[in-house]
């Protein structure tokens, strides 16, 4: 028929213009190949329906069907010279909804004729192709639209494609069959795969948009850990150019201070020597761990907390073998982080404190994190703590990041909370034979 021939054409020209737009396949430059191909692709497939029209063979009905599925997929792979499964998925898509589209019409506007409602099926399925085009290409959204189809599971592609299919089947249930023995048992199951199907589907896209909340809150906390090492590496070479300084004067000091002595002018000699020391002193850090990347985390962390009247105290060694200062970073970010967060919900001019244990011996090392805690905490079968903050879908992360990277080196976590104290210890085993690229520690 004609009216199917127009509304497979102009629905075959949007899906590829859609496809050429999101993937970017590389498509010839002779564009009349594109009506060519669509139009001789329709006019075989209408007239060898028209000529076969009264012939009741269920050969030739399958393999119309499968001619009828296929059609698209050949055209718009050759058009976009590329046979993938996008192509194939998009066609077999387009052709459901295409079916969609039609069935919705019927029931909408029954008395309208078939030939126009086949019409204006093509053109409904063109002008929303188009709008769809429009708002990703005017508000640069290719990328992101790309990236979310290539993040979806291949079966959750699949369940779509049944769900619409059984949506189709659901529509198609008029009431000429109300009389069906079959009828009313039809109707349930397909009312019920559809839920399910819905539901597995929803399920699985708020799974996607968790994961994508997680990821970026995760980055955002490594950003964080690499800021600090940043800083500190920075501070090396402050602490670098203060000393080729010192060091650059130091001759003439001594000239200066040698010829005070030869004078016997002790007194002003010891006051140059004080003056030059005063000059030249380099402001150690008051946390040293044994560790560099360690002692520039913490007492950056230190610095900050004072201003919050929060005292940091730490006892012991921190290793520069066995462990790698990524995972060490990691912990002591997010452990030392969360105790000064809740340190500072207590609103008092009183010092709090945040004592850290670290201690290694017999291939193990021991860490334990302690801090003051006041408000209710909410232990979860995990091991992990509940947030308090109230964007909970975006927090949190802290003490599942430590969990984690203690599970991944083969370790344990405990929690303690008595008595308005937090405590969380933690043991790692040392791999000391394995290959790192290490910081020595500096005196």
């Amino acid at each position: 028929m004609i009216s199917e021939f127009i509304s497979y054409s102009i629905a075959d020209l949007a899906i590829f213009a859609l496809l050429t737009t999101i993937f970017n396949y590389n498509v010839s430059n002779k564009k009349w190949l594109l009506i060519v191909l669509i139009s001789i692709s329709n006019a075989l497939y209408e007239l060898i329906m028209v000529s076969n029209e009264n012939t009741r063979s269920t050969v030739f009905g399958l393999l119309m069907i499968a001619f009828f599925l296929f059609r698209r997929f050949l055209i718009l792979s050759l058009l976009c010279k590329s046979f993938d499964k996008r192509v194939l998925y998009t066609s077999f898509l387009t052709v459901i909804l295409n079916q969609t589209y039609s069935t919705l019409l019927k029931m909408l506007i029954p008395k309208v004729s078939t030939d126009l409602r086949i019409i204006l099926v093509g053109i409904c399925e063109t002008i929303i192709i188009f709008l769809f085009i429009t708002f990703i290409s005017k508000y640069n959204r290719k990328i992101i639209v790309r990236e979310f189809i290539e993040k979806v599971p291949i079966k959750i592609y699949i369940l779509i494609l049944i769900a619409m299919w059984v949506f189709i089947l659901y529509l198609s249930l008029n009431k000429g069959y109300e009389q069906a023995v079959f009828y009313e048992t039809l109707k349930f199951i397909l009312t019920i795969s559809m839920i399910i199907m819905i539901f597995i589907i929803v399920i699985a896209f708020i799974r996607i948009a968790y994961i994508e909340i997680r990821n970026a809150e995760v980055s955002k906390l490594l950003i964080k850990q690499v800021e600090g090492q940043v800083e500190y590496y920075q501070k090396l070479v402050d602490i670098s150019y203060e000393l080729r300084s010192v060091r650059h004067d130091l001759k003439n000091h001594l000239i200066c201070i040698g010829g005070l002595i030869e004078s016997n002018n002790t007194e002003d000699a010891l006051e140059y020597i004080k003056e030059v020391t005063a000059i030249s002193q380099i402001n150690r850090n008051r946390i040293n761990t044994g560790n560099v990347i360690i002692d520039a985390l913490l007492n950056e962390k230190e610095t900050l907390a004072s201003k919050s009247n929060i005292l940091i105290k730490f006892n012991g060694f921190v290793p520069t073998q066995g462990i790698t200062n990524t995972n060490l970073c990691i912990i002591f970010f997010n452990a030392v982080d969360n105790a000064i967060e809740a340190c500072n919900k207590l609103d008092t001019d009183s010092q709090k404190v945040i004592t850290i244990d670290s201690d290694f011996k017999q291939g193990y090392y021991f860490l334990s994190f302690k801090n003051p805690f006041y408000e209710k905490v909410k232990v979860k079968s995990n091991g992990t703590i509940s947030t308090t903050k109230v964007d909970k879908s975006l927090h949190g992360y802290g003490l599942s990041n430590i969990i984690s990277t203690v599970n991944r080196l083969g370790g344990e976590t405990n929690i303690i909370t008595e008595n308005m104290c937090f405590k969380l210890n933690i043991i790692l085993p040392l791999v000391l034979n394995n290959t790192q690229n290490e910081i020595p520690p500096v005196d």
